[in-house]
């Protein structure tokens, strides 16, 4: 039964992927249907997986912090932790595969994007929560991708993981764009966000499935 929710849960996000990504480039509104990609996403991590309490709790603060980020469209500091802490989530479920140093490369890199902050005069709360994101989610992606082995739920928590980090980095480019414009931070920028937020949220779903699968059958 559940092979069978995956395949409509993937052929179902194919779908509204399909029409939002038109939707944007005939600058039309999207915001219900990118809303509803995310709800599909938690639905099925819940359905698809009998434990993985870590992805579940990331899925749900995901979609929290797109109801304050996107949705409401207000509340940014209350989204922008929302991220900080599904950030934390995805440390502690790779933490198994941590490297020795991986804490003090997490403190010096967020330390490095403060003083950053500070330099430039831009340290507030929103800014400062939003380095802790970007920074985590870095660390985080950088990680899974140098750890990565034969499983199958390894090299999806990998990509998805990239794949949410260049959308992080669109979303950093598009919020510049007063301070920096020049051609990155155009039209394409504002597209590139969700192109790459949707495929990154469904791989890190199916991740939580195969990596689940793949537990019960070291367990046989």
């Amino acid at each position: 039964m559940r092979p069978r929710i995956r395949a409509l849960f993937i052929a179902a996000e194919l779908l509204i992927y399909g029409l939002f990504l038109r939707l944007d480039m005939l600058h039309q509104p999207s915001v219900g249907w990118k809303y509803a990609s995310i709800c599909l996403c938690v639905a099925a991590v819940l359905v698809l997986t009998k434990g993985q309490w870590l992805m579940r709790m990331a899925l749900f603060l995901t979609l929290l912090a797109d109801t304050f980020l996107l949705l409401l469209d207000r509340q940014y500091l209350i989204g922008v932790l929302c991220f900080c802490a599904v950030q934390l989530l995805y440390a502690v479920r790779l933490s198994k595969r941590s490297g020795k140093y991986a804490a003090a490369v997490r403190l010096m890199s967020y330390g490095a994007a403060l003083l950053v902050l500070y330099a430039l005069r831009l340290l507030e709360p929103l800014t400062a929560a939003a380095a802790l994101s970007f920074t985590q989610l870095t660390v985080n992606a950088v990680m899974a991708q140098r750890k990565q082995d034969k499983r199958k739920s390894d090299w999806m928590t990998a990509w998805g993981l990239t794949l949410f980090l260049a959308c992080d980095i669109c979303v950093g480019l598009y919020n510049i764009k007063a301070y920096v414009p020049i051609w990155v931070c155009s039209e394409a920028v504002s597209i590139g966000m969700w192109l790459f937020y949707l495929p990154a949220q469904v791989l890190l779903v199916l991740s939580a499935y195969e990596e689940e699968k793949e537990e019960k059958t070291d367990e046989e």
